[in-house]
């Protein structure tokens, strides 16, 4: 039924993740087949990120030539590829990306239960989550494939906080042939000794698209005439694509600080003013909360702070 296809004799390595790369230098034909390539097995198996190279572009859909990438027909794979992605015909899972260009890269760690996901996010701070495989006693092994680019590389648990692995190995694959930069992995490491994750948990409610609600972190700072003035950490966003969920934020920032968290709403007279959720802040050891707050504006102190406590 298939020219190409993926599934079950395909070899796993010990990890029970698939490790086939296969290389295909022609005499292939596609007389007489329904379809031409499938991956249907193996994603029935729980493999979901498949990519193969079309130097040639013969199985494009459209029948340009133009060459790209055949991936899983899943969000994840295709929003990683880029480029132009169409779906093939039924009975085959896969999508073809026009101008794609992809290495496939192999992240292994220590097994560990508190272990969920693997999230690579990009320049833009767009996020990538890839769910933990199965594993075998004493390793892990995550992959995927990717395109040119830096990826800041981190683990979470299952409550969407930071895990810190140990024994983080990256192994690119075989290069594309296809021509394309650098891809650049960076693991995101725990903080030094004069800093700490400061762990920021919102639970937003059904109102932050139209109160326009969003976050922000700022450290507290004396000014040559006194008092205090606030300045950015590079710790902050927007809450309106939220709605009624639980987001996490971290980041590392040093101890001897002090830190002003702040969720406000825009404009300040909303009918919605407040949050029926909470703010959870977690910095060393110090840990503030606060809960359904009326006010249009909310603000946390954490840190090495004179005064310390929750302003409206």
């Amino acid at each position: 039924n298939y020219a190409i296809h993926a599934g079950d004799e395909q070899k796993r390595n010990g990890d029970l993740v698939y490790d086939a790369i296969t290389k295909l230098d022609g005499g292939i034909t596609f007389n007489n087949v329904p379809v031409k390539i499938s991956a249907c097995i193996a994603e029935s198996q729980g493999v979901v990120s498949v990519a193969f190279e079309d130097v040639s572009g013969d199985l494009n859909p459209n029948g340009s030539s133009t060459p790209g990438f055949i991936v899983s027909n899943n969000v994840l794979v295709k929003s990683l590829a880029g480029g132009s992605c169409q779906d093939l015909e039924e009975n085959t899972c896969l999508s073809y990306c026009e101008d794609a260009c992809l290495q496939t890269i192999t992240v292994t760690i220590d097994s560990t239960p508190e272990i969920y996901e693997m999230v690579l996010a990009n320049v833009s701070d767009t996020e990538f989550t890839i769910m933990i495989p199965q594993a075998n006693d004493s390793r892990i092994r995550f992959g995927a494939s990717l395109p040119a680019g830096a990826f800041d590389v981190s683990f979470r648990n299952n409550d969407g906080l930071a895990v810190y692995p140990n024994n983080v190995k990256i192994k690119m694959e075989g290069a594309p042939i296809c021509t394309k930069g650098a891809t650049i992995l960076k693991i995101i490491e725990a903080c030094s000794l004069d800093m700490s994750y400061m762990t920021i948990t919102i639970k937003t409610d059904k109102n932050v698209k139209k109160d326009k609600s969003k976050w922000k972190v700022q450290r507290r700072v004396s000014k040559k005439s006194g008092g205090y003035k606030y300045k950015a950490v590079g710790l902050s966003g927007s809450l309106r694509k939220e709605r009624n969920k639980k987001v996490n934020y971290e980041k590392c920032l040093k101890v001897t600080d002090c830190y002003r968290i702040q969720v406000s709403e825009k404009p300040k007279k909303t009918r919605n003013a407040g949050m029926d959720g909470f703010l959870h802040v977690t910095f060393g050891d110090d840990t503030k909360e606060v809960a359904d707050w009326k006010s249009s504006k909310i603000s946390v102190m954490a840190g090495n702070c004179r005064t310390k406590g929750i302003f409206s």
